[in-house]
């Protein structure tokens, strides 16, 4: 007897597999607002030497006007010789400050870690990086340009000639650290350096 024929269709139940797909969102990590950030590069600014100077409203400009970057461990981030007219100040991370003077071994100054800065002389002279600065680790630091500080010193004279000296003073720190390097340049005043200032910022 042909059974198949006793059957239905209708009859047939076919399981079916129905996957359960489960969709995990990743919860998002909430970057903090605005105000917290500036508050926060207003803090590390006013740390930075010669920036530690400005008015609480200068600072806060600067923070919101200017911006971070990352660099990789082993990036230079400027380099002895090369233009530059900017500022930095370390966020995160730690770099270390090189020089080369002429016929010689590259020379270590020292090593800087948040809150240190570099890249004054350039920012407030023009004048070409005098060392190379590179990242030890993943760094971030915050960059200050000429153009930004330059409206400050426009509105806030009186800080010409404090700078000029703090520069100078900087300045040596260095050189004296290079042996036999630069001792031309020590007997170079606070005037000096202020003159260059001006011309440099066209004040």
């Amino acid at each position: 007897r042909d059974w198949s024929s006793d059957v239905c269709s209708s009859d047939l139940r076919i399981p079916v597999s129905t996957p359960q797909v489960r969709l995990t969102q990743l919860a998002e990590v909430a970057e903090p607002p605005r105000v917290t950030v500036i508050a926060e590069r207003t803090r590390r600014l006013r740390s930075a030497g010669i920036l530690g100077m400005l008015s609480q409203e200068h600072l806060e400009r600067l923070a919101s006007e200017n911006d971070e970057q990352t660099y990789a461990a082993d990036e230079q981030i400027i380099r002895q010789g090369e233009p530059g007219t900017s500022m930095f100040i370390i966020t995160s991370g730690e770099v270390v400050v090189g020089v080369r003077p002429p016929e010689k071994e590259r020379v270590q100054l020292s090593r800087l870690q948040v809150g240190d800065y570099f890249g004054e002389m350039s920012l407030m002279t023009g004048e070409p990086r005098s060392a190379t600065v590179t990242a030890m680790v993943e760094t971030r630091v915050f960059e200050v340009t000429r153009t930004a500080f330059r409206e400050i010193l426009e509105q806030q004279p009186g800080l010409l000639e404090k700078l000029g000296e703090t520069i100078r003073r900087r300045f040596i720190e260095r050189e004296e650290a290079v042996e036999g390097a630069g001792n031309q340049q020590l007997g170079e005043t606070s005037s000096d350096i202020l003159s260059r200032i001006k011309e440099f910022f066209g004040l």
